[in-house]
Order: C-alpha cells, then structure tokens, then sequence
C-alpha cells in the first residue's frame, strides 16, 4: 500500500485492507487528510489515489527527523517520541499495541517527562502558571484568608505541580 503513484482503493477497503480497528477510524481519516494535503493522496468521492509524490515518501521521512532537529534542536525529546510513536502506528491503528504501552512503557514516564518538563516551551508555561497560581492565593489569603482547594489535574509527570510548590 502506498508504494507507488496511481493506487486506487476505496476509503473504506482500504481500512478493512490495513486491518483498522474502529477505535483508529477518526485518525485513520485524519492521517488521510495530512497525506491529502501534503499531495501524496488525493481524494475523489470514496476513492483515494496515490500521486507521484508517494513513491518518495519513505526518503523524505528518513531524513525528517535530522531536518527537523537541525533547525529546532530544542524539538527533540519531541521528535524521538512521535518517532518512537510512529514506527509502531501499524500495530497500534490495528489493535495489536496499546498506545499507552508505547508512550508509558512497562507504566514508565520516561519517554514523555521531557515533553513536560526540562523544555523551555513546558518550562515557560509552568513558570507563568506557577507565578499566576502564587498571586491567586495571596489574593484569596488577603481578602478573606478563606481556604484554599487545588485540585491537579494532568498526565501524572508532575512536572506543573514541581514549578507550583
């Protein structure tokens, strides 16, 4: 599938073709929709073809990371998950992997805890939620010293609630 220009499938034979559990039809769709619009599919009606594009397809992801990271060098502990995450799409759309056993190995944080932490992006947002969760609760504490409930929520690094306390 997708090895070259001119395949026709139809939308929904090629979902039963690939085996995608109803679970992944949504992204299956979506995932359709970027190729669409990146010109290595087209969409007519219900049927998908695959443009010239395509038969480059597997060149220009190999050299996608080092591209990428060479531009945006602070990008990479984002790059190596959606690598990570992509070289097992097959079995997660499929049912055969749990997307969870991919991000939170053996229920570890290690792949995703750079994403939220240790990141100027995450740092900065942190940094400013901290500052404005601070000057909330020394309002409170001025106005009516009424207690205080802070209810977390989130992906269970902990990262937000480090920069918080």
């Amino acid at each position: 599938v997708f090895n070259r220009s001119e395949e026709r499938y139809s939308i929904q034979g090629l979902i039963k073709k690939l085996m995608i559990i109803p679970s992944y039809h949504a992204l299956f769709h979506e995932l359709m929709s970027i190729l669409m619009k990146n010109n290595y599919i087209q969409i007519e009606k219900d049927q998908l073809i695959t443009l010239e594009k395509v038969e480059h397809i597997s060149e220009q992801l190999d050299n996608q990371p080092e591209r990428l990271l060479s531009m945006f060098s602070e990008l990479k502990h984002f790059v190596h998950l959606l690598q990570t995450c992509v070289s097992v799409y097959p079995k997660i759309l499929t049912g055969q992997e749990s997307h969870m056993n991919v991000m939170f190995p053996n229920g570890r944080l290690d792949l995703v805890e750079k994403i939220y932490s240790d990141n100027p992006i995450a740092d900065y947002y942190n940094d400013l939620l901290s500052h404005f969760i601070e000057r909330y609760i020394q309002q409170r504490i001025n106005l009516n010293n009424a207690p205080i409930h802070i209810m977390e929520v989130g992906a269970g690094t902990g990262s937000t609630t480090g920069f918080v306390l």
